[in-house]
């Protein structure tokens, strides 16, 4: 996924944030992406999210246990060789 450098939200801050944790008073109410990126980085370090994020992977399935517990099930698989990843140096903007 990428986003242009230029990029600014569409949406004021109070719905684009997670009802669990709101945005700081102190961002702006239209955000550059950077800044909505600190956000969510701050979301996922509060709520120690880190340890279940798999970066190149790609979501096969997602199904929802019938066991009563609210578990899902999540099928995944590796969509880059394990070796050396050299990122591109170019940014396009999604339309």
């Amino acid at each position: 996924m990428a986003c242009a450098r230029s990029t600014v939200t569409q949406v004021i801050k109070e719905l684009m944030s997670f009802s669990d944790f709101p945005m700081p008073a102190d961002f702006p109410n239209y955000m550059r992406h950077s800044k909505f990126l600190e956000y969510l980085r701050m979301y996922v370090d509060h709520f120690r999210l880190e340890r279940y994020i798999q970066f190149e992977t790609e979501v096969v399935s997602v199904e929802q246990q019938q066991d009563g517990g609210g578990r899902w099930s999540v099928t995944t698989r590796k969509t880059k060789d394990s070796g050396p990843v050299f990122p591109q140096h170019i940014n396009l903007p999604l339309i």
